[in-house]
């Protein structure tokens, strides 16, 4: 979260799309890589572009809303720790 923002809204779209698709986020990362946008696979695991519940690993992931992904946000641009943001 923060930081300089690596992908522009077409490939965020891309990754979604292949993170469905079932590629890990490694391969996603070369994929984007190759193509000439260096990113690592972390910074891809960090992105959430689903908008409803989906299924990964047999376990259902429920997106931030909007409101949440905002507040989430603004704490790591005001320094909070990232351990005090997962609580």
């Amino acid at each position: 979260m923060g930081g300089v923002r690596i992908l522009s809204d077409r490939q965020i779209e891309e990754m979604a799309q292949l993170r469905e698709r079932g590629w890990g986020v490694q391969r996603i990362a070369d994929h984007f890589t190759q193509g000439g946008t260096p990113i690592s696979a972390s910074c891809i695991g960090r992105h959430r572009q689903a908008k409803a519940p989906f299924t990964r690993n047999g376990y259902v992931i429920v997106p931030f809303s909007a409101d949440e992904d905002a507040r989430l946000r603004k704490l790591d641009g005001e320094g909070v720790p990232m351990v005090e943001i997962c609580r």
